[in-house]
């Protein structure tokens, strides 16, 4: 009987109407199976624990790319620097939003705690070689704006 429908709706012009989702995120549950919000950071220990997790994350871009500066120097490779340059940028991205954490906490009512990043990130400026090499092309884009590019071209 299934079949003979199938082969009416196939046969039938008129499609039936097509399936609409909506697409909701899923509720965050804590450990005891209460509801955590994500709209607006209020809970000091839910703010507390991301901070704990973003500096645990820097500490290891950071090793990752001493490792990454340490292999690039003995051979350079296009994929290590590419991963080297993403994650320079991305340990930058990662310590200015632990920075705003640790003022969240600061600045909670009440009873805001301070949190001190000095002692548990290391002083990072960024990877040596990225700097270097964005030196060298910035030295480069200014010779050619400056006309000492002697490639022997003719300009008219």
């Amino acid at each position: 009987m299934h079949g003979l429908k199938l082969i009416k709706m196939a046969n039938n012009s008129t499609k039936p109407p097509p399936r609409q989702y909506t697409v909701q995120t899923a509720p965050r549950l804590s450990s005891n199976g209460t509801l955590i919000s994500n709209e607006n950071d209020t809970n000091p220990v839910l703010l507390e624990a991301k901070l704990l997790e973003s500096i645990t994350s820097i500490n290891k871009l950071i090793s990752s790319n001493t490792q990454l500066e340490q292999a690039l120097q003995e051979e350079m490779d296009n994929e290590l620097l590419s991963a080297l340059i993403e994650n320079d940028e991305l340990i930058i991205r990662k310590i200015d939003n632990a920075r705003m954490l640790s003022i969240k906490l600061k600045n909670m009512k009440p009873g805001g705690v301070e949190v001190s990043l000095n002692d548990k990130i290391p002083m990072y400026i960024g990877s040596e070689l990225v700097q270097q090499m964005k030196k060298k092309k910035k030295e480069e884009v200014g010779k050619k704006k400056d006309g000492s590019d002697d490639s022997g071209g003719m300009y008219l």
